[in-house]
């Protein structure tokens, strides 16, 4: 719901051996073709044999909005 628009990953590197394994990717939201930011995607494979998400961290790439001058200090300080 942030991006506004389904959900697209793209791959950008991947590998596993034994019971580990990663992806490393960029996503986007809708038909946007721009990607707007960057995925880990860490698994670990269970007794059973099936994959499963250790770790899933993502982060924007887009530049956020920075004030047009520093806040001022707090009235305590001079």
């Amino acid at each position: 719901g942030q991006g506004g628009g389904l959900l697209r990953l793209r791959p950008l590197a991947y590998a596993a051996a034994d019971s580990v394994g990663y992806i490393i990717g960029a996503y986007g939201y809708g038909d946007d073709p721009a990607d707007q930011g960057k995925f880990t995607l860490t698994l670990r494979r269970n007794s059973a044999g099936r994959w499963l998400i250790a770790s899933d961290m993502d982060n924007g790439s887009r530049p956020t909005g920075r004030p047009s001058s520093p806040p001022a200090p707090p009235a305590n300080i001079r």
